[in-house]
């Protein structure tokens, strides 16, 4: 079931919004933002909701299309041909993940406004902690099991020290560190592992076991970076930058979220 907040009107809509932003925690992963076109908000406005009215604080840390550690309040996420190597500049699908993951602290909050979205496909794919564990419960337990106990490292560039942590977690938040691409391969039973839970959660997708949603002008998803999986569908456009999401990253109170 989708969360879902709606600003319609930013005098008598928006406190409510925060009141859902606010919410977001490991009993409610994510929060859905719908914007009417009257409403939509530029980004140093929804900064200034984050900070001032959510008391969130940002996270600037931000690795580079060149794997450098840069400070950045927003991150364009954009087709761009000449780095479509990278998925932040494609077109295509981009597997299940969390963007933290290389982060031994990682932000709470991933924050994201889409300022333009794709005429055809660009939706997000979500799947929460407790989906994930119940599949895993149910199709592969002792997946489950290596999961939590085998040790992986996972960097991004030289400027962080590698995350060196299991990939699924009984603490509340981080409780899943993954990245398939960025998940050190050097011991063959890590590997393994990797590859395995790969294949299982793109299994997930092919079934429609996870939850799609299209981000429309405007809109807004808030999501605890800790304890969900995203990532996109394929998507068409026609020029440079026709899709644009941008993206944040913010440390929330600890009293958030229960």
């Amino acid at each position: 079931m989708v969360t879902e907040a709606y600003l319609k009107d930013v005098e008598t809509d928006l406190p409510a919004v925060v009141e859902a932003l606010t919410c977001v925690g490991p009993r409610n992963p994510y929060v859905v933002i719908r914007v009417s076109e009257g409403a939509r908000l530029n980004r140093e406005e929804w900064f200034d909701v984050l900070a001032t009215m959510c008391g969130w604080q940002p996270d600037l840390r931000q690795v580079n299309y060149d794997h450098e550690l840069a400070r950045e309040v927003w991150w364009e996420i954009t087709n761009d041909s000449r780095k479509s190597d990278a998925y932040t500049y494609s077109t295509t699908a981009q597997p299940l993940h969390n963007d933290n993951a290389w982060f031994k602290d990682p932000a709470h909050i991933n924050f994201f406004v889409m300022e333009r979205q794709a005429k055809i496909g660009g939706e997000q794919v979500l799947l929460t902690n407790d989906q994930l564990r119940e599949k895993l419960e149910a199709k592969n337990p002792s997946l489950l099991s290596d999961l939590l106990t085998t040790q992986v490292q996972i960097s991004k560039g030289s400027h962080t020290e590698p995350n060196r942590t299991t990939i699924l977690r009984n603490d509340e938040n981080p409780a899943i560190a993954w990245n398939f691409y960025r998940t050190h391969r050097d011991v063959p039973a890590v590997a393994a592992l990797v590859d395995k839970f790969f294949e299982f959660l793109n299994e997930m997708v092919e079934l429609e076991e996870v939850e799609r949603v299209r981000l429309n002008d405007g809109d807004c998803i808030a999501m605890l970076d800790g304890s969900m999986l995203h990532g996109r569908t394929a998507f068409k456009v026609e020029r440079p930058g026709e899709r644009l999401l941008l993206q944040s990253m913010w440390f929330r109170s600890s009293s958030e979220g229960n």
